[in-house]
């Protein structure tokens, strides 16, 4: 058995290698010994730069013992623990990993952008508005240069009556779950 199948699957997924990625399984290839497939796999971890983590036996039967339940990795450095959890139920035995979380600084403070409507008037804006030379927009034959012409007139005009400014949120604003 060789990992063509994996390898075109891995090479197919523009994921594997541009995000974290984890496979774990039976790859039925013991990497405690050098055998025919151990080559195979050896030539698929490096092409995409996998790290196999799991050091103990994962099935040991009698007159044999083979670490053959792999966990493949493309982070070593965001794993905090991995093993195996011997059980009584089949004669391979499971394989774990634990990712590391990270917490972003606790007192840090986020910055969010708003309009400071402190001095803001209902009545200057309107004034602003109406006292604004329009024609560019009036005039425009392009409906997309229409847009980016009423855009500009009108942000201009707000910008000037309610300006952005960059305050502190001081409770925490990251997302509770998150893509």
């Amino acid at each position: 058995m060789t990992y063509t199948i994996l390898e075109e699957l891995c090479m197919n997924s523009t994921h594997v290698s541009e995000y974290e990625t984890f496979i774990m399984g039976d790859f039925n290839s013991d990497v405690s010994t050098t055998n025919s497939y151990h080559g195979s796999l050896n030539h698929f971890m490096n092409m995409f730069h996998f790290k196999q983590i799991i050091t103990d036996f994962t099935r040991i039967c009698k007159t044999l013992s083979t670490v053959i339940d792999l966990v493949l990795i493309s982070d070593v450095s965001k794993v905090s623990q991995s093993g195996v959890i011997h059980t009584l139920f089949s004669d391979h035995f499971m394989t774990y990993c634990t990712r590391k979380l990270t917490k972003p600084f606790i007192g840090k403070h986020n910055t969010s952008t708003v309009r400071n409507m402190k001095t803001f008037s209902k009545e200057n804006f309107q004034f602003s508005l109406l006292s604004t030379d329009w024609n560019s927009v009036l005039l425009s034959d392009n409906v997309n240069e229409a847009w980016h012409n009423f855009k500009t007139i009108f942000l201009s005009v707000l910008d000037s009556i309610a300006p952005v400014k960059q305050i502190k949120v001081k409770q925490r604003s990251e997302p509770w779950i998150n893509s």
